[in-house]
This record gives C-alpha cells, structure tokens and sequence, in this order.
C-alpha cells in the first residue's frame, strides 16, 4: 500500500507522534501576566481610594487624631474590604478554573490535543491563595498610607499652600473631639 512513499524512520516517527505545543508553558506566563496586573490594580485603587480620602483624612489630623490613629482606623477599614475581596476572589477562582477546564474538555478540546483534564482543588491552596490575596491588599494600602502621610494638614485638605508641615492638635483637643464624637453618637 506505500507505493511511492518513502519509509518514515522510526525516531520521526516517534517525535510526530508526541504533542507538539505545550500549552502549559502559555498558561504558566499567562497566570505571571494577569498576577501582575491585578497587583498593579490592587495598588491603584488603593492609592484612587486614599486620594479621594484626603480631606478625610486632614479634618482627622485637624481635628487632634494622631497620624498613627488615622493610619490604623485606615487599614482596619482596608484589611475588611481586603478580607472580603480575598474571599470572594478564592471563590471566583474556583468557578473561573472549572469554566476553563470545562471549556478546554469541549469547545477547545483541539487545544490540548485530547488530553485528559481534570479538576482538582486542595482547601489548603485555596486558603493560601486568599491568605496572598489578603496580603497583598494590606502591602499595598499601607504603601500608600505610608507616602500619603508625608503630606502636611493643609495638602490634605485641599489647600496647595506649599507651607510648612501642620502638626495634629495637642492632646486637649483630642479629648475633646472624642467627647463630641460620642455625644454626637449617643444623639444619632
């Protein structure tokens, strides 16, 4: 049955008979690609939600809070949201592998030139994903904090006077604008 066809040796044989794309190599520095991108991201917002804090953030100097105080009520209310975005992303991330997965068993089936995949999980990744997550999030906003604090009272507020550094109040006030926030509590 091979007239005119010449016999193929047995060493090309072999290599046409192996896959010849390894798709895991594309996947690996598309993984890399969008790492880096949501680390980008995750920076940005932190630094768009702090910029548009600023006034906030000086009427607390103003008022007598100490930097570290407005830094800490900062990341507290960031490490929630941080929380809660880790959960959800670890979550999405399950639905996002088997959409893929299940994309890759069917519509793209060609793609992987009919290797077997399957679906596989460990809670401990998962958590260690959210764990990364969450960490990320708390470098990043505290990046930010960190070089929004260099800023004086009167940037913060709006003011580009380019003068000196205002210093928070004095430790009188500070009480004072505890006690008012309280009563101002108790009155809501």
């Amino acid at each position: 049955d091979m007239v005119g066809q010449a016999p193929v040796p047995p060493s090309q044989a072999r290599q046409a008979a192996e896959p010849t794309t390894d798709f895991g190599q594309l996947f690996l520095a598309l993984s890399v690609f969008l790492v880096a991108a949501a680390l980008l991201l995750t920076g940005l917002l932190a630094a768009l939600g702090i910029d548009q804090r600023s006034a906030e953030v000086g009427i607390y100097l103003a008022l007598g809070l100490r930097t570290r105080s407005v830094r800490r009520l900062l990341m507290a209310e960031h490490l929630l949201l941080a929380l809660v975005g880790s959960a959800i992303g670890a979550l999405t991330g399950l639905g996002y592998a088997r959409l893929v997965l299940g994309g890759l068993r069917t519509v793209w089936s060609g793609a992987v030139a009919g290797t077997s995949l399957h679906y596989h999980a460990e809670p401990t990744t998962i958590m260690l994903a959210a764990a990364i997550g969450l960490a990320v999030g708390f470098v990043a906003m505290w990046l930010v904090l960190r070089r929004k604090a260099a800023g004086s009272v009167r940037q913060l507020l709006g003011e580009q006077s380019g003068g000196a550094s205002i210093r928070p109040a004095g430790p009188l006030r500070r009480k004072l604008v505890l006690i008012g926030g309280i009563a101002s509590g108790a009155m809501a």
